[in-house]
């Protein structure tokens, strides 16, 4: 139970908490991508302007940072 707590505590890892202005932006996003967890990342990244690293291509549709994995 706090394995995750413990690798954000020793990596200097802060989470990004999900906010209403986020969720919101979900629906302004182009329909590339149908996964609501992905799309709300997206979302995030953008929001935040933060990069976002994926191995996924259907992110590079969006106008994220993307940095591609893999």
């Amino acid at each position: 139970m706090q394995f995750i707590p413990k690798r954000l505590a020793r990596d200097a890892i802060t989470a990004l908490p999900i906010e209403i202005r986020h969720a919101l932006y979900v629906a302004d996003l182009p329909r590339h991508h149908r996964d609501p967890f992905d799309r709300i990342l997206i979302s995030q990244s953008i929001k935040e302007d933060i990069p976002i690293m994926t191995a996924d291509t259907q992110f590079e549709l969006y106008e994220a940072n993307i940095i591609l994995a893999g």
